[in-house]
């Protein structure tokens, strides 16, 4: 609760130059201040937060279209424009004289319409399941995911069960091709392999250096490399490849395709065309 107005405040921040500010902006600066920090250290933890959630997310899903937060990172970073206007709204009243748009304003209004946004798409946000569907992982057990080795401590699974899992997967991506089912979610691979899914996660954390999503979405890419070449099937679109090859989304299908070989699936198409044909 703030202090009643007082000219002789101790909070109160002088006048700049010549410049007659008002008692308000002099007086409640410091709490406004304390305010708009606040929301920024809001603001940036929510974006310090999102990187680990996002980890977790590719740890578990092979296609993240649907569950991905790329709105819930928008709205934040329109949460700190809407401080910082604030923020320029109120050292602009020390200079100018009063205005109709006061930083109580932008203070009140931006927050207040993005809260609305917020509940909005949170409601449209799918749910998301992370970690071993069983909810059960052996008592102390902790997966620590944070190192660039991908080092596992405390885990249950030996190195002699991690390459048994990856002679199976192995065995079960050539054979089955899981990767081809669009939407596919570690926990189905690891029901397929009959292993727990934390221990699936650790194994292709390991042996392959990727996370699930990254692993499963290389196959496709492989899979999409040979059905654009493959003369029976010079028919089919660009488009329609990707969703044979396991990709529900052409738009991460071409961006995973251009990341991997450095050109879009149509160019890849035509180049492996001309060489063909001499």
């Amino acid at each position: 609760m703030q202090l009643p107005l007082s000219a002789d405040s101790l909070l109160n921040v002088p006048c700049p130059g010549t410049s007659d500010c008002e008692l308000m902006y002099r007086s409640r600066f410091v709490h406004r201040l304390s305010t708009y920090l606040s929301v920024i250290g809001y603001s940036l933890n929510v974006l310090r937060l999102l990187r680990p959630h996002l980890r977790q997310v590719k740890e578990n899903y092979s296609a993240i279209e649907e569950v991905n937060l790329r709105w819930l990172k928008a709205l934040d970073y329109a949460f700190l424009l809407s401080a910082a206007a604030g923020i320029a709204v109120e050292l602009l009243g020390f200079f100018a004289p009063p205005r109709e748009v006061t930083p109580g304003v932008v203070q009140a209004m931006g927050p207040l319409i993005l809260s609305l946004l917020f509940g909005w798409f949170g409601l449209q946000q799918n749910r998301i399941q992370l970690g071993d569907a069983s909810g059960e992982r052996s008592a102390g057990e902790e997966v620590i995911t944070d190192t660039a080795d991908r080092k596992y401590q405390t885990s249950s699974l030996t190195d002699e069960g991690a390459a048994a899992i990856w002679r199976a997967l192995q065995c079960t991506m050539a054979n089955k091709q899981p990767h081809l089912e669009a939407g596919l979610k570690i926990a189905d691979l690891a029901r397929l392999l009959k292993v727990p899914v934390h221990h699936l996660s650790e194994t292709i954390n390991g042996f392959a250096r990727q996370s699930f999503y990254e692993f499963i979405n290389q196959h496709r890419i492989e899979e999409a490399a040979r059905l654009l070449v493959d003369p029976a099937l010079a028919h089919l679109s660009v488009t329609d490849i990707g969703l044979q090859a396991g990709f529900n989304s052409n738009s991460t299908f071409f961006s995973h395709f251009k990341q991997r070989l450095q050109q879009t699936p149509r160019q890849y198409r035509e180049r492996q065309a001309q060489l063909v044909n001499g």
